[in-house]
């Protein structure tokens, strides 16, 4: 079987579910399904595979919140070299889409990969403990403190630190 790295067909607009074609997009309503990824990954594609604003297909897969293709995508990381902490167009992490959305099983799963980056920033000055506090995500944010070498007091590009944003909102 040919490998899918040098396919036409983008990996990250599989998971989005659009197929792009030369006249627009036309859904592809299997897109979530952990069977399409998992045959996908297993017959190569590229997992780290960026669209137009820096997404990978985690990225996608954890705005969508497609638990079990994060999963999938997780499993497959020593295999297919899964970049776990790379950033958007403006420097957001699938982690920093999960502590937004509020998704603290998949901030759990993310949280268990080693080398996760708890205090990447973004372009903001935001880590993910900030995105936290400022959504009220409480949970999220206690499991945050919980992590070895996490920046409590890391300060954004407006002079905030987690806690100011959490007092405020």
């Amino acid at each position: 079987m040919n490998s899918f790295t040098n396919c036409d067909i983008s990996f990250v607009g599989v998971i989005m579910g659009l197929f792009a074609s030369h006249t627009g997009s036309v859904k592809l309503f299997a897109s979530h399904k952990t069977d399409v990824v998992a045959f996908l990954v297993s017959s190569g594609a590229n997992v780290n595979k960026q669209n137009s604003w820096g997404e990978t297909p985690l990225h996608l897969a954890v705005r969508n919140n497609y638990e079990d293709v994060v999963k999938v995508l997780l499993n497959s990381k020593e295999n297919n070299n899964l970049q776990v902490n790379q950033q958007n167009n403006t420097g957001q992490s699938a982690l920093y889409y999960a502590c937004y959305c509020g998704q603290i099983n998949i901030v759990e799963l993310l949280l268990q990969q080693n080398g996760t980056d708890v205090n990447a920033v973004a372009e903001n000055g935001w880590t993910v403990l900030h995105v936290a506090c400022q959504y009220g995500q409480t949970n999220i944010v206690e499991l945050l403190l919980q992590q070895n070498g996490i920046d409590a007091n890391k300060v954004n590009l407006k002079g905030d630190t987690p806690l100011h944003l959490a007092v405020r909102n």
